[in-house]
């Protein structure tokens, strides 16, 4: 099957490229043309779809948009007259269980699952590889009906929100209703539908549906193996909100849990919604290396986050302040390598702000070598600092050849290939002053089969600019294309002092910071403390001690004395 794709761009961006994750069933070619413009579309083109001309090729759909807005039919067939087809007309809401030439479908829980492993069928179409994806992603099923109708179908639950639901023709397989869980009315759970969700994060979790009139009853049993049975249970509701279930639990990460939801005996089938809250982040590095999410700990407030940029301050003081966090988002990756053999030299590069000055030290980066997942004996990274000329890269500030990298499996498989995340530490840190810049990554990987691909990000909302660019002839790049996407990447500066060492970067602390031995203020103890302590010095039971000199009274007697001179001597370090 040929399929159009833009996973992963080789060269030039217009370039096949096999896809290895599906090499037996299909062949994958990149859409990228930044550099050829595309013909326009066909006159009457599809309705679910904007295009360039006025009208579609559905008449009935035509005349039922165009009813309400004659633009559709007199000028273009644009975003707008998609709605109306879409929400007035009931002309695009695609099931996902039949392959059809527009992104998504029409169950938004089942859409979200696919999309999550392959964002072709949410940016492009939903083909009847998408079609299989329901299955084999363990999103649903499309052999009956429900989707989610029997226990091994349950719908993976990929994040948290409010999903609808139905129960409307769903068969029973499910035991009844955990006695504990009696309001009253019996046992019965029938026609019942499942779910499967895995929290990120040690949290508690809501499964509720008291947006329903309708009775409901909801039960939780921990593993989503079927059949389920109660001794798995972790929880039951019947009749918490009105007629309708709400349940809580505390999730555990990494622990999936079986939600499933049904009705009691005499009860009628229903439709609605359920939503499914808590446990969820999307900050899913772990900057520490504690196993727990950086987004877990500063949700749960286990780690404080003062200066908002979504990393644990315990990072910003040990490794260095995070000028900019684009996580991977798993959906293409771009050639960035000069060795020939990996196709034409090719050279990346990706842009930000700083509001002020800071010491660029480190750069950590994800991605894949292409087409075997071989990572060769080394890297030798080239990073280049560029100022920021419009949307291109500008002129060059600092260049840094031949860096090894520490690099490790991440874990992930992106399109058949294992995902590693990288990190430089740059010998020469560079000083940044305020304003907009490029950083150009590329590696060369001479010797080895496989070539280095860049992957993608979610853009920093903070310091991150909408766009990359590419160059895709040559290393380093000097004519460079514009894209409207953000690789993966961090950019550490200068560690955040904690003076004090109490986990709270200076620059948030609330108070005075007080390290002892330091009179003078510079955040370190030496000879010039030595000389200020003989002004401080009053003998034992000779207090009370000046306003200025606390902080060489090591046992808060309220005196300085030899106890406090012998612990100056212990404190002190080299001047800054």
């Amino acid at each position: 099957m040929i399929r159009a794709r833009t996973f992963l761009t080789l060269a030039i961006g217009t370039l096949a490229f096999a896809q290895i994750a599906q090499a037996q069933s299909r062949v994958a070619t990149s859409l990228r043309t930044s550099a050829t413009a595309q013909a326009p579309p066909e006159a009457g083109g599809a309705c679910c779809v904007p295009q360039a001309n006025a009208g579609c090729t559905d008449t009935d759909v035509e005349t039922c948009v165009c009813a309400i807005d004659s633009f559709c039919c007199t000028t273009q067939w644009d975003a707008s007259c998609v709605t109306i087809a879409d929400e007035s007309c009931g002309a695009c809401s695609f099931s996902c269980c039949e392959p059809h030439g527009t992104p998504g479908c029409d169950v938004e829980i089942i859409q979200d699952c696919v999309c999550d492993q392959d964002p072709f069928c949410c940016t492009n179409q939903w083909d009847d590889v998408c079609v299989g994806r329901v299955k084999e992603f363990g999103c649903g099923s499309c052999s009956g009906a429900i989707l989610n109708d029997a226990c091994e179908d349950a719908i993976q639950v990929a994040s948290t929100g409010e999903f609808i639901i139905t129960t409307i023709g769903a068969t029973t397989d499910g035991p009844p209703l955990s006695a504990g869980c009696d309001e009253g009315i019996g046992l019965t759970f029938e026609n019942d539908i499942w779910f499967c969700y895995t929290p990120l994060c040690d949290d508690e979790i809501l499964v509720s549906m008291c947006d329903n009139i309708e009775d409901g009853r909801l039960a939780v049993y921990e593993g989503c193996q079927c059949p389920a049975d109660d001794t798995r249970l972790v929880t039951c509701a019947d009749e918490t909100c009105g007629s309708q279930a709400q349940a809580l639990f505390m999730g555990q990460a990494g622990t999936e849990y079986l939600i499933r939801t049904g009705v009691g005996s005499g009860a009628v089938p229903f439709g609605g919604l359920i939503e499914i809250a808590g446990g969820n982040t999307t900050n899913t590095d772990d900057c520490n290396g504690n196993s727990i999410l950086d987004g877990c700990e500063i949700q749960s407030a286990t780690a404080g986050d003062c200066d908002v940029n979504g990393v644990p301050d315990a990072c910003d003081i040990n490794v260095g302040q995070v000028l900019l966090q684009q996580l991977p988002n798993q959906a293409q990756a771009f050639a960035s390598d000069s060795d020939p053999q990996s196709g034409l030299p090719q050279s990346v590069a990706d842009d930000f702000v700083i509001d002020g000055d800071q010491m660029l030290e480190a750069i950590a980066f994800w991605g894949l070598y292409s087409p075997n997942s071989n990572a060769g004996a080394a890297d030798s990274f080239t990073i280049i600092v560029h100022n920021r000329n419009g949307t291109a890269p500008g002129a060059v500030v600092s260049t840094q050849p031949n860096l090894p990298a520490t690099r490790v499996q991440t874990g992930v498989e992106v399109f058949g290939l294992q995902e590693w995340k990288f990190a430089v530490t740059l010998p020469n840190p560079v000083l940044l002053s305020a304003g907009g810049y490029f950083i150009e990554i590329f590696n060369n990987t001479t010797g080895n089969p496989d070539g280095f691909f860049w992957e993608t990000g979610d853009l920093d909302p903070l310091n991150g600019l909408p766009q990359h660019a590419f160059d895709n002839a040559e290393t380093p790049g000097t004519i460079w294309q514009s894209e409207g996407l953000e690789m993966a990447m961090q950019i550490f500066g200068s560690p955040l002092e904690d003076c004090d060492a109490n986990v709270v970067p200076d620059v948030c602390q609330v108070g005075p910071i007080v390290l002892p031995g330091d009179l003078d203020g510079n955040c370190t103890v030496d000879v010039i403390d030595y000389a200020g302590f003989a002004i401080c010095f009053t003998g034992t039971g000779q207090g009370p001690v000046f306003k200025g000199c606390v902080n060489v009274d090591f046992d808060n007697d309220d005196d300085i004395d030899l106890i406090d001179w012998a612990a100056l001597q212990n404190a002190i370090n080299s001047p800054q």
